[in-house]
């Protein structure tokens, strides 16, 4: 799998660890799988490893819900040409 930015989107009314990242949160590095019900999203990053709490729901091919947060994944280079200035 490529390079990728999780970006935190909402935090949850029920998160389990509030305020741990503020909204708007990124995250780049490389997912050892897509996100699965009852797992924690995993990530190799230049750091090392990144991981979110344990993912509740998909709520769509390329977002999703874990305990605390709603994260979505964006691949790196949309990431890159959307910040690209013109």
């Amino acid at each position: 799998m490529n390079k990728v930015v999780v970006r935190k989107l909402e935090e949850r009314e029920d998160a389990e660890v509030p305020n741990n990242k503020e909204v708007g949160y990124e995250k780049i590095g490389t997912p050892y799988g897509p996100p699965k019900v009852g797992e924690c999203f995993l990530m190799a990053t230049d750091r090392g490893y990144w991981t979110t709490s344990l993912v509740t729901e998909i709520l769509s091919a390329d977002t999703f819900k874990t305990k605390n947060s709603i994260y979505k994944i964006i691949p790196l280079i949309e990431n890159e040409l959307l910040s690209d200035p013109i």
